[in-house]
């Protein structure tokens, strides 16, 4: 049988063996071909919004959209998190470009210690897609949305699929079109980031220029009449003490300067979430958050 043939007679059987595997099998850990499609979308989309939720990881896991308005509001809302997200003159000048120009508008920005490090202002994750050629953008906003049918699953999860094997690590991302991602993590261990953390801030604490150039920006979108609100996203109260000690960022002096510029802060309690490794809400407190959050700025909105 030639080669040609072979592709002929075995391509059917492949496709019919990946349609039973999709029907059998849950829902992939990670689709990544989706999750992509998801980060490009975020980056290079020229849509803009009423309400932006932007800042690091903590906020693009913590704050879903969908419940920072009512179902029939007439207003519409995004999450522009990244990972390790600084609050460079780049990553600001990418949000004011998506924030509407007119109308109730929103920024809500959530604000910890790292976010004004050296390192965090490199934003390599942001620039990993905003980078990324015309091509590149191309065959992810329009060709692997078509592949979140088809995702792709590890040879541990089908293993442990069909041999009923008991789950002892699951780390778990759930990519939305909104910017948001529903995670969570088990086993949990609140204490899991306190460890890298702390490597965070060795020679590499908050930087006072980063932070004089962010609140000049929140002194300039509040004369354009949009409501920035700021707010510690909440995480554990280890996790605050080792950020305070290490990271060189006092926020007394930051939330003052922050509200004489016009921004509003908000503060929130460690309590009412649970954080699956210390840094990150579990999604289901992330959409009780998200909902905490769409209260209070109901008024802004009105």
């Amino acid at each position: 049988m030639t080669a040609k043939y072979k592709i002929i007679f075995f391509l059917p059987i492949a496709l019919i063996i990946g349609m039973v595997l999709k029907m059998v099998l849950p829902t992939p850990n990670l689709n990544d071909a989706y999750r992509d499609y998801c980060w490009v979308k975020k980056t290079h989309s020229t849509e803009q919004f009423n309400i932006l939720a932007i800042g690091d990881s903590r906020i693009y896991k913590g704050v879903n959209p969908t419940y920072l308005l009512d179902v029939n509001s007439e207003f519409n809302a995004v999450n522009l998190g990244y990972s390790s997200t600084g609050y460079s003159k780049e990553y600001l000048s990418f949000v004011s470009n998506r924030i509407k120009e007119k109308g109730k508008r929103v920024i809500l920005s959530g604000i910890t210690p790292y976010s004004f490090t050296p390192e965090a202002l490199k934003n390599e994750h942001y620039k990993s897609f905003h980078d990324k050629n015309t091509m590149e953008v191309y065959k992810m906003l329009y060709l692997s949305v078509y592949l979140k049918s088809f995702p792709r699953y590890s040879p541990e999860e089908i293993w442990d699929y069909f041999t009923d094997a008991s789950i002892t690590y699951l780390y778990y991302n759930d990519f939305k079109e909104n910017g948001w991602v529903k995670s969570y993590k088990f086993p949990f261990d609140s204490t899991a980031g306190l460890i890298p953390y702390r490597k965070n801030f060795v020679d590499n604490t908050s930087d006072d220029t980063a932070v004089e150039e962010y609140l000049n920006w929140v002194k300039k979108m509040s004369d354009k009449d949009v409501e920035i609100i700021g707010f510690r996203p909440p995480s554990t109260l280890a996790m605050e003490q080792l950020e305070d000690s290490l990271s060189g960022f006092n926020y007394s002096s930051f939330i003052s300067k922050f509200k004489q510029n016009g921004g509003v802060w908000l503060t929130f309690s460690l309590k009412d979430y649970v954080s699956y490794d210390g840094s990150h809400l579990h999604y289901e407190s992330a959409n009780k958050f998200s909902k905490n959050l769409g209260l209070k700025i109901e008024k802004y909105l009105k």
